[in-house]
């Protein structure tokens, strides 16, 4: 969905970054870096924290602002995290 939204409505832009909010559980790949698995759709994408953010517990449910980054290059979607908040 996002990749689509992405190519379709901002194909044309070329310093257009994608934010993306959303709830869902962060959690953590056995290979220690972060995921994040939206709520109502159950997509799970890696997920960059930036130093200046909190590291929530694996299994935290978070509220997220993010940067999309790989829709540019049509690569693999990551989100860069902007803020997290405790989600319900």
């Amino acid at each position: 969905m996002i990749r689509s939204l992405a190519a379709n409505r901002l194909h044309d832009l070329n310093l257009v970054d994608v934010l993306f909010e959303a709830s869902g559980t962060l959690a953590f790949a056995k290979n220690g870096g972060p995921t994040f698995t939206l709520a109502e759709t159950g997509q799970t994408f890696p997920l960059s924290i930036g130093d200046t953010l909190a590291r929530p517990v694996d299994g935290s449910q978070v509220h997220l602002v993010a940067l999309v980054s790989g829709w540019r290059e049509n690569a693999a979607l990551s989100l860069v995290a902007r803020e997290m908040k405790p989600g319900t």
